[in-house]
């Protein structure tokens, strides 16, 4: 009886572990799905912003302005000159970086990442004509300035818009508030430095 008993309580005990190592094989399955589902998220927004980037490229290399509604909501006063410095380019909204330029996620992020509230005025790095303000899946509400020389500026992900194609903006300008708009994963602005339609480190550039 001892022995059967013995013998009982190791084979139940067995059990357990197969049932144990089958839970963890489980738990491993889903979250490797999840990590690959993750993966071809990652790369369907990188070809759907890199198509709108190449548009954009286009775009600013023809000077073609996009077709974006006339009536643009009230914008908050300009930023104060105080911050603008002798780069040329001053920041665009005031937030930590979450993200930099460069390599992620097997591409190339093409600008940096920086943190903000929806509603907080997004504001022009640099004095120029804005080329394009308009929607795509990708970007979002986003604005493309051409500063001349080759130099350009974009503003992705925006919750609103205050400007339009063809408008003249000035440094520090509200041109947008920020938002989580397009492919993005929460608040944030998506900024870029263009030079002759390529993205460009911004920090090469911002004071």
């Amino acid at each position: 009886e001892v022995r059967l008993a013995q013998a009982l309580e190791a084979k139940e005990e067995q059990e357990r572990q197969a049932q144990h190592l089958k839970e963890l094989r489980q738990a491993q399955t889903a979250k490797l799905a999840d990590l690959r589902n993750q993966i071809e998220s990652s790369r369907e927004e990188a070809t759907t912003i890199q198509a709108r980037s190449e548009e954009i490229a286009q775009q600013l290399a023809a000077n073609a302005l996009a077709s974006v509604p006339s009536e643009t909501p009230n914008a908050p006063a300009s930023l104060s000159s105080a911050t603008v410095e002798t780069s040329g380019f001053a920041w665009p909204i005031n937030g930590a970086i979450t993200s930099g330029f460069g390599a992620r996620w097997g591409g190339t992020h093409s600008g940096l990442d920086i943190d903000c509230v929806t509603g907080d005025a997004i504001r022009a790095s640099r004095s120029g004509l804005v080329v394009s303000a308009t929607y795509d899946g990708g970007y979002g509400y986003h604005v493309v300035i051409d500063h001349g020389g080759g130099f350009a500026s974009l503003y992705a992900h925006a919750s609103k818009l205050y400007v339009s194609g063809g408008q003249s903006v000035t440094q520090g300008d509200a041109i947008a508030a920020c938002g989580s708009t397009g492919q993005s994963t929460g608040d944030h602005l998506h900024f870029e430095i263009r030079v002759n339609g390529t993205p460009q480190d911004p920090l090469g550039y911002l004071p």
